[in-house]
């Protein structure tokens, strides 16, 4: 007996005209991103084989992996260059009213806060520039240009005042 496809149809538009489709949620979020994938209607100019991966499912599935590593980059970044200097401002400002040992937990509470941030933020750096993360291959499997990509996600760290070094070579240096 042969086993019965249980994977979704491919929905192309919602019935409802208010609700949009999946289709046009997926060019909304893609198109934030330069390496922009082109609708499956539209030929593919690149390559062959970048044609073919660009409308596998593991296309988007990788794309989305970029893009979540440009929306963790700009939320850690905004989290330390704006958030976490108002709460330490607060946290200072509280002090007189609190006693010793509970400005002490706040205190480290915000401090490790900021650490998970921090690290947050050198992971994805490190994603971006190091020669030995996955988006090497991503953009050579989808054809972006990875140059293209890390001019914008120098922009985005300039935007939030993040200083990028030298590119890491590993996540453990």
């Amino acid at each position: 007996m042969p086993i019965p496809d249980r994977r979704p149809a491919k929905v192309r538009s919602s019935p409802d005209q208010r609700v949009p489709s999946r289709d046009a949620k997926a060019h909304r979020i893609y198109s934030e991103f330069p390496g922009d994938l082109p609708p499956e209607d539209e030929p593919d100019p690149a390559s062959a084989g970048v044609g073919r991966i660009r409308g596998a499912p593991e296309a988007r599935l990788w794309t989305s992996v970029v893009l979540d590593a440009l929306k963790n980059l700009r939320l850690a970044g905004r989290w330390i260059s704006e958030t976490y200097p108002e709460l330490h401002e607060d946290l200072l400002l509280e002090r007189p009213k609190m006693k010793p040992n509970q400005f002490r937990e706040k205190q480290l509470s915000l401090e490790l806060q900021r650490s998970k941030m921090a690290e947050q933020l050198d992971s994805c750096i490190w994603f971006f520039f190091s020669t030995e993360s996955f988006l090497e291959f991503i953009s050579s499997a989808l054809g972006y240009d990875i140059e293209d990509i890390r001019r914008h996600v120098r922009s985005m760290a300039r935007d939030l005042r993040i200083q990028i070094g030298e590119p890491p070579q590993t996540l453990m240096t």
